[in-house]
């Protein structure tokens, strides 16, 4: 079914299922092997020291004892000795029945000091794995996420399934539709719904809500999905269509039974609405047109409304298209674009240290969303004139603020995508545009998704070590939310990181913030500055505080605004 998770294994639950069998070492062996273990495997984070018994004893960190082999006479005086001189002798030992939240207690406790060591599993007291911080926040990571999928695909309300999961069950009920048979969507608007809200209260409007999502479910077939998208807006997906008017007749019972009279808290109350009917293949072959289709459709049943129509092509005539290829590069030429900035606190003194650049385009009257800007113009090969609009507009707004505030230390971020930094091209543009703008390369920042990090080629990664190496800033964006294997962290030229704004959800308690804890110890460990995204309340604030984040952005601190709002802050006496 559609939604469900099929997977035969879910998150890791134990910590024995994070700690893979790596080789000890026994304590009376030389540091040479612990060398040479490393030198064998570049991923290897440590090295668990044991007894003649095969009980862990102690444990050896690779960066500490790289770090020790470097030092003046290093190898010299390290390498003939025993390892259990160099072990750190009272490392995190759990059993592997040990789950994983109890891990995450453990793991952070003690200033974070295991979370980058890492831990060692025993089974019946005898050495089982080991396991790193990294392996710990995957799991919490991947469980947190298949909570948040099952969760996300229900309407909180009405139970319904809701706009994602519609988009999933319509794109399946597509593929697998054979020749001859349609698949019909029905969008649904209650009309007057606002009127009802506004005299009885939201709490009568969310019952009539429960009670309409009742009827609808009882008005269709058990093959047909009913979903909320959103508001007082309903969607039907109708599967084996044999003859379009199949449809307008399930439309007509919807209709009927949807009008009926409701009794909510003893009042009774009648709720018309509004269908609009499209069919496929006939008025689409893709979701995007037929859910077009049907917006256009129930526009003009609201015309009328407690009505339903089903899609024509006449119903086009006089509607403006999705914004394509063509309006983009004309709002980029043209200048229509915009650039918001969102402020940066810098925690410990509550001051703005920097400003994060984000594309604004307000297409014939809407507001079209950043991502589908970004994703728009990595389709169309527009990506490079999108981004140095965005950095060229950006850095003569730095330049402006430079001279009417005085702030020649504000930093500026702008997002780079991930096509970009695998095209190359992006040094040359830095390079140029610093010189148009006459703007410090060390107070720009370049951020990039951790996803796009992780799959960056060498030659990418080429260009990551030139920017870095002309002082621009590289930052890790949306930590936490992908696959970052611990020695390609260390390896990549990156010099921050921010927190996914999904683990600050449950601040000071849940195990987001478990994560949360561990990804600021992590970026810590590694040298990075660390970035708390998506702050919208004090308990948020005050736990990246208290775990020693470096900076926090979110609603609570300043949403994106127009260069003209945020220079008044900015003139504004700071703490």
């Amino acid at each position: 079914m559609v939604g469900e998770n099929t997977g035969d294994a879910g998150p890791p639950t134990r910590a024995g299922d994070l700690a893979p069998h790596v080789a000890p070492l026994p304590a009376d062996s030389s540091c040479e092997r612990a060398r040479d273990a490393f030198d064998a495997d570049p991923s290897l984070f440590a090295v668990a020291i044991v007894d003649a018994e095969s009980r862990p004893i102690g444990l050896i960190n690779r960066f500490k004892f790289l770090e020790r082999l470097a030092s003046r006479f290093g190898r010299e005086l390290v390498l003939k000795k025993p390892v259990s001189s160099l072990m750190e002798s009272d490392p995190l030992v759990l059993d592997e029945g040990t789950q994983i939240d109890e891990l995450g207690t453990r793991l952070l406790a003690e200033q974070n000091r295991y979370v980058f060591d890492g831990f060692i599993v025993t089974r019946d007291g005898f050495y089982a794995g080991l396991g790193t911080g990294l392996d710990l926040i995957r799991a919490l990571t991947e469980r947190r996420h298949a909570e948040l999928r099952q969760m996300a695909l229900h309407d909180m309300l009405t139970g319904l399934p809701n706009r994602s999961l519609f988009e999933q069950r319509l794109a399946a009920e597509l593929t697998s539709a054979g020749p001859g048979r349609s698949v019909a969507i029905l969008f649904i608007d209650l009309d007057r719904f606002k009127e009802i809200n506004d005299t009885h209260g939201h709490r009568f409007g969310d019952l009539v809500l429960c009670g309409v999502s009742q009827r609808m479910r009882g008005a269709v077939r058990r093959a047909d999905l009913v979903a909320r998208l959103s508001g007082d807006e309903f969607a039907v997906v109708i599967p084996n269509i044999q003859h379009p008017e199949d449809a307008d007749a399930i439309a007509r019972v919807l209709l009927g039974s949807c009008g009926a009279p409701l009794s909510i808290d003893g009042r009774e109350v009648v709720v018309s609405c509004s269908i609009g009917v499209a069919l496929y293949p006939q008025h689409g072959e893709t979701q995007e047109a037929l859910l077009r289709a049907a917006d256009i459709a129930q526009y003009h049943a609201k015309e009328v409304r407690n009505s339903c129509q089903r899609y024509s092509a006449e119903m086009q005539e006089g509607r403006s298209a999705t914004p394509g290829l063509g309006a983009l590069r004309q709002a980029i030429e043209s200048g229509r674009l915009a650039v918001h900035y969102q402020p940066v606190v810098d925690i410990p003194s509550g001051r703005i240290s920097s400003v994060e650049a984000l594309v604004r385009w307000r297409h014939e009257g809407h507001d079209v969303p950043a991502a589908d800007i970004v994703s728009l113009a990595e389709e169309s090969g527009l990506i490079v004139a999108l981004t140095e609009f965005v950095l060229r507009t950006a850095l003569k707004q730095m330049r402006e603020w430079d001279e009417t505030t005085g702030r020649t230390d504000l930093r500026v971020a702008v997002n780079i995508s991930a096509v970009q930094v695998s095209g190359g091209g992006l040094v040359a543009m830095a390079d140029r545009l610093l010189d148009e703008c006459r703007f410090d390369a060390r107070r720009l920042d370049f951020e990039l998704t951790e996803r796009a990090a992780m799959r960056a080629s060498p030659s990418a990664i080429s260009s990551l070590d030139a920017l870095r190496s002309r002082g621009i800033t590289l930052t890790l964006d949306d930590f936490g939310t992908g696959y970052s294997a611990l020695s390609r962290l260390e390896r990549l030229p990156i010099d921050a990181m921010k927190v996914d704004k999904s683990f600050l959800e449950e601040a000071g308690a849940g195990e987001s913030s478990v994560i949360a804890r561990a990804i600021i110890a992590m970026g810590h460990a590694l040298g990075m500055t660390v970035v708390g995204e998506g702050v919208e309340t004090d308990a948020q604030w005050e736990f990246l505080k208290r775990e020693g984040c470096d900076y926090a952005q979110g609603y609570l601190l300043g949403r994106p605004m127009a260069a003209a709002a945020l220079g008044v802050i900015l003139t504004t006496p700071q703490p």
